[in-house]
């Protein structure tokens, strides 16, 4: 896996929380994730999380593609 952006849809964002809830650098999520120098390790924690898709991958998924064909809406739910 290789993430070069992680960006924000501010439409699509309901402020749940959720991606900060998961944020193992505890970035003030989402307000502050295309911020530069936020300290964000690329995890992708926030990416898969996120309940309405409103963060946006930018990248290479390599392994993780199948991961998420896989379990993407199980792992959004229940998160």
């Amino acid at each position: 896996m290789s993430c070069e952006e992680l960006s924000l849809n501010n439409e699509k964002c309901t402020q749940c929380g959720k991606c900060k809830d998961y944020c193992p650098v505890d970035i003030n999520l989402p307000d502050d994730l295309e911020k530069k120098g936020n300290g964000c390790i690329h995890c992708v924690y926030c990416y898969l999380v996120c309940p309405e898709h409103a963060i946006n991958f930018k990248g290479e998924l390599g392994f993780l593609s199948e991961q998420i064909r896989q379990y993407d809406e199980i792992v959004r739910k229940t998160a």
